[in-house]
């Protein structure tokens, strides 16, 4: 049986998500900034952490996870253009980890939280979050084209949510989406039962008809996209 390349590139990456420990993890220098503030940018209290061997990497809050954080928390974008589409879910991953934001309006104090106003002061908990960059979006901008399937990218998540259980391996571990990282979500949680929840935030749903030729028109399309994106001269 001949393979395509990119079932070579999910298999390799599902094989190394089965072995287990020796993943590679680096941490970038990249300064993590605001999306859409390009002429007085925003420095956020994040910094990057490259999974080199998915092909993506995630956000890492630079408040230490401590006693307060009860669980982790994965955060899923919807899919957007080459920027860092994780970095628009960062107030939302300061919000769950316990930071104050200054982006809350003025009739708004600081420990107004998403999660104060949720629950009652009994009950209050932090979740360690960290946002991820899906298949062709930001630190996975350069991923192969052909892991932008759902299989590829259940691959990614997996390699992602396995870095983090060796990090944080006492920790209930949740994973949240928001539009299309909301069916990401919900797949993954339909493959794997090892976590302890999920969250859809504003997932997606179509025609199941129209979803299945979608999926089936652009991966037959999937080499020749390929060929346009990579052309001499293209830029996103």
């Amino acid at each position: 049986m001949i393979l395509s390349d990119s079932m070579k590139a999910i298999i390799k990456l599902e094989q190394i998500n089965q072995n287990g420990n020796d993943f590679i993890i680096n941490k970038s220098k990249d300064k993590v900034f605001r999306v859409g503030f390009a002429s007085n940018p925003q420095k956020l209290p994040f910094y990057k952490v490259l999974l080199p061997m998915a092909y993506t990497g995630f956000l890492k809050p630079s408040k230490k996870v401590n006693k307060f954080h009860k669980a982790i928390l994965l955060l899923l974008p919807g899919t957007g253009t080459t920027f860092s589409v994780a970095e628009t879910l960062c107030d939302i991953a300061g919000t769950f980890h316990g930071r104050k934001s200054k982006n809350r309006g003025k009739k708004r104090k600081n420990d107004q939280g998403l999660l104060n106003m949720m629950l009652p002061a009994d009950k209050m908990f932090n979740a360690a979050s960290f946002p991820l960059d899906l298949p062709l979006n930001g630190m996975s901008s350069n991923a192969p084209f052909e892991l932008a399937n759902q299989r590829g990218t259940q691959a990614m998540i997996r390699h992602a949510h396995l870095v983090l259980r060796q990090l944080y391996p006492n920790l209930p571990f949740f994973i949240a989406g928001r539009s299309t990282g909301g069916l990401a979500a919900i797949s993954y949680a339909q493959h794997y039962k090892d976590i302890n929840g999920v969250i859809a935030v504003n997932p997606p749903l179509p025609d199941i008809e129209l979803l299945q030729y979608t999926i089936k028109y652009m991966e037959d399309k999937s080499e020749y996209l390929d060929d346009i994106l990579n052309a001499p001269g293209v830029s996103l």
